[in-house]
């Protein structure tokens, strides 16, 4: 999980004590879920499963100031513009490693950085020497040879992009709905909701989402009929997060064994016990 530092002196600025408690949660949630260079996903549906309330554009774009802006480039993905600034101490460095994730990130996104000092409120400079390449090598390679690498690297970036499309698209609220239909405790749902969003979003295609959920909605099947959740009127059945948090659907016993498989055991132990002498 990503670690970044965050502005212990935010709670007292004006700016953001005068907004409103949905708004300042959600400026904490953008905070904490854009990547490296401040790029977030607009997704609003699944804002508003972690806020707690519905989100709007005109929230997400029109609570902030300058402080918050759409990508006209990618219409899915807005950005802190800040967020590089305060992380990096104002100033970045394409010597530093860490740094050159950033500027990588920012170039993935037709960002140069005099964008980003253009778009910064709290100014970002930009020191020291990107790395030059050696002359004479580049002249002894084949132009054929860069082409094809250029290529090569921009399909791979457009396949990934396409991927995560993809993915985006998947309906988690129809998979929660399916899963909390045959759940027999209906409490925690919000909790609920995010933790089964965030196991599923771990599968990389919409046919493992859907073969783990098919495999969960099984097991809750098999566990309700069980002696330990259906005694004292279900006291012991656990709330729908706990029961994802601790991926209960993995517990022993859950998956049907071939009857096959049985015969062949119980040959094995009778021939073991005959073969004992008492």
């Amino acid at each position: 999980m990503a670690k970044r530092l965050i502005d212990t002196g935010l709670v007292s600025q004006n700016w953001y004590q005068n907004l409103d408690p949905k708004k300042k949660a959600l400026y904490i949630h953008l905070l904490c879920s854009c990547d490296v260079a401040g790029v977030f996903e607009v997704n609003y549906r699944l804002m508003s499963a972690y806020i707690g309330d519905q989100i709007s554009e005109q929230d997400l774009f029109g609570a902030f100031g300058k402080r918050v802006i759409p990508l006209t480039n990618h219409k899915d993905k807005g950005m802190l513009v800040d967020f590089v600034s305060f992380q990096c101490g104002g100033r970045i460095n394409p010597n530093v490693k860490v740094h050159q994730s950033i500027i990588k990130r920012l170039h993935e996104l037709g960002i140069s950085i005099q964008d980003l000092q253009k778009w910064c409120n709290h100014g970002l400079e930009f020191c020291g020497v990107e790395p030059k390449k050696n002359a004479t090598e580049e002249k002894q390679k084949p132009q054929e040879e860069k082409e094809y690498a250029s290529t090569k690297e921009l399909n791979n970036f457009n396949v990934e992009v396409e991927e995560r499309k993809t993915r985006d698209q998947y309906d988690y609220h129809l998979a929660f709905d399916r899963f909390y239909s045959v759940y027999p405790r209906h409490d925690s749902k919000q909790a609920a909701f995010i933790k089964l969003c965030k196991i599923l979003k771990e599968c990389k295609t919409d046919e493992c989402r859907n073969a783990l959920l098919e495999r969960m909605i099984n097991a809750v099947k098999k566990q309700r009929e069980s002696d330990q959740w259906t005694k004292d009127g279900g006291k012991f059945i656990p709330m729908p997060s706990t029961w994802l948090n601790q991926r209960r659907w993995e517990d022993e016993g859950l998956v049907e064994e071939d009857p096959k498989t049985n015969l062949e055991r119980y040959k094995t132990i009778s021939s073991i016990v005959s073969g004992m002498k008492v």
